[in-house]
């Protein structure tokens, strides 16, 4: 079972940031940015999930992250199939 992670937008910083905690019952994150801990409102930041995914490079693949589809190898496909 793979860990839970997030990564964020603050909409206040105008940057992506480290999640560290997310406590959605008192709708709060808190994060990481400039080597300093914030606390922040869930209506000011865009909580990005992690995929399970990396990329060539080894670097997280996140909800929302844009990767050329060209890179994809043609052995590997995300996606589902659905059965009745």
């Amino acid at each position: 079972m793979r860990k839970i992670k997030f990564r964020g937008y603050s909409k206040r910083l105008s940057a992506l940031v480290d999640i560290k905690k997310v406590d959605f019952k008192l709708k709060a994150a808190w994060f990481v940015h400039n080597n300093m801990l914030f606390e922040e409102s869930l209506d000011d930041v865009v909580l990005l999930q992690f995929t399970g995914f990396y990329d060539s490079s080894g670097k997280e693949i996140y909800e929302g992250d844009i990767r050329n589809l060209s890179q994809l190898s043609q052995k590997r496909s995300i996606g589902a199939t659905l059965k009745k």
